[in-house]
């Protein structure tokens, strides 16, 4: 007995061990100061729906629901941005898929919108 009960002592430690948190998908940092987010005031009207409208929210994307979610409006695209993986996806960072999808990488400029957008509370106007 005392041996079983040794046995499922180490295989409980191995089991711990092997669910470490460095397996969880980690949030890209957003690494723009906030002084410079304030300073660019951006919102979704004026910025951010723009760059959608053009690299997303197309008819072979984002308007047809691709990948099980649209980006037509402000509330679909902020629910969106808040998820962990978007900043990553955008920024074509390993641990995401690259958005816009076969295509090359968003502006740095562009980027940096989404970043300060997101660090200021993801205003609509």
């Amino acid at each position: 007995m005392k041996k079983i009960i040794l046995a499922l002592t180490i295989f409980a430690g191995l089991f711990m061990v092997g669910c470490d948190e460095d397996d969880e998908p980690t949030k890209t940092t957003n690494t723009q100061p906030q002084e410079l987010c304030d300073s660019l005031n951006i919102t979704y009207d004026a910025h951010i729906k723009a760059i959608v409208d053009m690299s997303c929210n197309t008819a072979s994307c984002h308007a047809s629901s691709a990948g099980g979610f649209k980006l037509g409006t402000y509330a679909e695209v902020k629910a969106a941005a808040e998820k962990e993986n978007f900043l990553k996806a955008i920024k074509h960072e390993d641990g995401a898929v690259n958005m816009p999808m076969g295509a090359s990488k968003l502006s740095d400029e562009n980027i940096q919108k989404f970043e300060c957008w997101e660090k200021t509370g993801f205003t609509e106007k």
